[in-house]
């Protein structure tokens, strides 16, 4: 793993399998970044958790079972999770790489939807959680800079 003093990863740099494109988000947990599966040159989101997210064996062994439950999860509105685990000391998740915004910065950018457009965002989000929540996952984090408004879905 090549990595700067902050523990981000570099573009060209790699990851297990993954070779780093760019970074596309940071937030309390993680990082994300545009990566490539090799040898099978899948674009990816891949989220590379902090060094200190998984600090204790009880972490690592939720966090392992998360992953597992979550790449059971096949629903139209929720991302898709290929690959997961523990590199390095470093958890990460290897997800569909989806382009558009989130809902955060949609709401920066339009401060008023019209109802149409709200129900255009709320019915997919309700599906999505009530698709999760059967799953057997409860999502601890919903907030609009967590909900991912894509501008395809494939």
């Amino acid at each position: 793993m090549s990595s700067s003093s902050s523990g981000a990863l570099g573009p060209g740099s790699e990851f297990g399998p993954y070779s780093i494109r760019r970074q596309v988000g940071r937030g309390a947990f993680g990082v994300v970044y545009e990566a490539v599966r090799n040898p099978l040159k899948r674009r990816v989101a891949l989220k590379v958790l902090h060094e200190h997210v998984l600090s204790t064996p009880d972490a690592v062994t939720r966090f392992q079972r998360e992953i597992m439950t979550a790449a059971q999860v096949e629903h139209a509105h929720v991302v898709q999770v290929f690959d997961g685990g523990v590199k390095d000391d470093r958890g990460f998740l290897a997800m569909e790489f989806l382009e558009g915004e989130t809902l955060g910065e949609r709401l920066k950018r339009d401060k008023h939807l019209r109802v149409e457009e709200v129900m255009d965002i709320l019915l997919p989000i309700a599906s999505a959680l009530d698709a999760v929540h059967h799953a057997g996952i409860v999502h601890r984090d919903i907030k609009p800079g967590n909900i991912f408004l894509a501008s395809h879905v494939t």
